[in-house]
């Protein structure tokens, strides 16, 4: 008999509310201006471009609940030496609307599969 409540490593077909193989992976941005820093909580990732991004939501408000009403979309750059560091886009980068588009199209795509999935049981 199966552990429900152990990590089965399929994680598509997944019924645990939070993975107990998946910790949260909490990063400080420093804003170079003012050199205020603030966690971060790491809630997706994906790929545009050939380019790999973080979705990222303030440490504060990702404790409060899941509706996230402010999120980040950061590029992961990694450095001839493997290094990654993480930069955010500048609100006039002429990318960001698009990068922001592409990520909610796979956002509200995932969803649809998770509804079709819940309408077939």
């Amino acid at each position: 008999m199966a552990d429900e409540n152990k990590c089965n490593m399929d994680c598509d077909n997944c019924s645990l509310e939070e993975c107990p193989e998946v910790e949260e992976q909490v990063i400080t941005l420093t804003d170079c201006e003012t050199n205020e820093s603030r966690d971060f909580v790491v809630i997706d990732d994906f790929e545009y471009k050939d380019k790999s991004y973080y979705v990222l939501v303030p440490l504060v408000e990702q404790e409060a609940d899941d509706e996230y009403e402010e999120f980040t979309i950061a590029e992961v750059i990694e450095d001839e030496n493997g290094e990654s560091s993480i930069l955010t886009m500048a609100e006039d980068d002429p990318m960001i609307d698009e990068i922001y588009d592409y990520y909610d199209s796979i956002y509200e795509a995932a969803f649809e599969d998770v509804d079709d999935e819940d309408s077939e049981k």
